[in-house]
């Protein structure tokens, strides 16, 4: 299938084109491939390339970061997989070998979106002929993901994650036949490496749809696998002020927090005048947008560890519940083990359980300290940088940042994570 209407800025096809006269001085055969071409075809920003060669990347791979003038170390080397750092450009290229004939390489991918190939020195040129074996092209037309087949969610059960995220990042639905399959295959996740989970959770909570992420997740059986903690909230009553149970709120916190820490005013109320509440009480700070999106460790952006404190913030709850004259009281669930079972469930996720020690100590850290804090975002804590703000405030929230005296809006914008999440029955008893 020929294909031309499709959007390429200016850089990258220079550095195709460039790719592709390297390679084929190496008379190796290239096709663009995976989340790179997909993004291509949807006309999405694109920020890093994917490559099959036909050939070795562990041999190739120094000789083009040498080209490029970068660098390049192996993603999987037992597979094969290597990264191509290229600083110069701010992106990198992933090479990975060929199985078999293209076809039948498509054929062992995931998802149908991500299963088509287009020769990468076509790409270049503005046109390609697209290689979909798996009818990926129409099911990119019809926003849904499917798998390739269903063995290929058991031979990998990352893929079980990896199709939620997909979903949320594009804003697709799951195609019903896959999402029967990921629920059958859900206890897979238990094969896989916490820090492969982590990865493909905190990209799911780093997009503007955190909370319907994790409500698939959930309605797909996988929630529960990879956040344990969170299945003792499930059920537990709350007091009259509030509609959900416990596991609910949580949820509704986190849909709160992707709301805030939108780009965009939202169109409907409450959000907007939350919204507004909130960042016209930041105003002095210039890049405190920029701040939440950028990354704190490598894969893992603040905006990320804001929505997972927020997720976590009260599973202290159900070991706290007690009834005083007929009235529900959660007393010191914010407080002492149940505190600390919080920042436990989040530093988990970032143990080292590979050579990344120090990054994902960091992470570790980092988890924790917002989970030991995480009442601030529900109870009008003030959010500050570690050497800003009161020392010791046990409502200090690392991923934020406030100066001294500023405690006033702080305050304010403390409970608009609950305002906004309909949870209260009365919004202004959260500000």
């Amino acid at each position: 299938m020929q294909v031309q209407d499709y959007r390429l800025e200016a850089p990258f096809r220079a550095i195709l084109s460039e790719l592709a006269a390297v390679l084929a001085v190496q008379r190796v055969d290239a096709w663009a491939t995976g989340g790179f071409l997909r993004d291509v075809l949807l006309g999405r920003e694109v920020k890093d390339l994917d490559i099959t060669i036909e050939a070795d990347p562990l041999r190739l791979g120094p000789e083009i970061a040498k080209t490029f003038g970068g660098d390049y170390f192996p993603l999987d080397a037992e597979r094969g997989r290597v990264r191509v750092l290229l600083p110069a450009y701010d992106m990198h290229l992933d090479l990975m070998p060929l199985a078999g004939s293209i076809e039948d390489d498509l054929r062992t991918r995931d998802f149908t979106i991500d299963a088509m190939a287009a020769p990468l020195n076509e790409l270049a040129s503005g046109s390609i002929r697209l290689i979909d074996p798996t009818t990926g092209l129409p099911d990119l037309q019809d926003r849904v993901v499917r798998h390739v087949s269903e063995q290929a969610l058991v031979d990998d059960p990352l893929r079980l994650l990896r199709g939620v995220r997909l979903a949320v990042l594009l804003d697709f639905a799951i195609e019903p036949i896959t999402a029967k399959a990921i629920h059958r295959h859900g206890g897979g996740l238990e094969r896989v490496a916490m820090e492969r989970q982590r990865d493909e959770l905190v990209q799911i909570l780093r997009t503007p749809r955190g909370a319907p992420g994790l409500q698939l997740m959930d309605e797909l059986g996988l929630l529960d696998g990879v956040l344990p903690e969170l299945a003792v909230t499930r059920g537990v009553e709350q007091p009259k002020e509030h509609y959900w149970d416990v596991f609910r709120h949580c949820l509704a916190v986190v849909e709160g927090l992707d709301m805030m820490l939108g780009e965009n005013e939202p169109e409907a109320e409450p959000a907007r005048s939350l919204w507004n509440e909130l960042w016209g009480r930041l105003e002095w700070w210039e890049d405190g947008r920029q701040y939440f999106a950028a990354e704190f460790v490598p894969n893992t952006h603040r905006c990320s560890l804001t929505k997972l404190a927020g997720l976590l913030h009260d599973i202290g709850k159900p070991e706290t519940k007690s009834f005083d004259n007929g009235r529900i009281r959660f007393r010191g669930h914010a407080d002492g083990r149940a505190n600390r079972d919080a920042g436990d469930a989040a530093a988990s996720l970032f143990r080292a359980r590979d050579g990344a020690r120090e990054r994902n100590d960091r992470g570790a850290h980092a988890a924790r300290a917002d989970c030991a804090g995480a009442g601030a975002l529900a109870k009008g804590g003030v959010p500050v940088l570690p050497g800003h703000g009161r020392s010791g405030d046990r409502h200090a929230v690392p991923v934020a940042r406030g100066p001294p005296g500023n405690d006033g809006a702080a305050r304010r914008a403390g409970g608009l994570a609950e305002a906004c999440s309909g949870d209260r029955l009365r919004a202004k008893d959260a500000i």
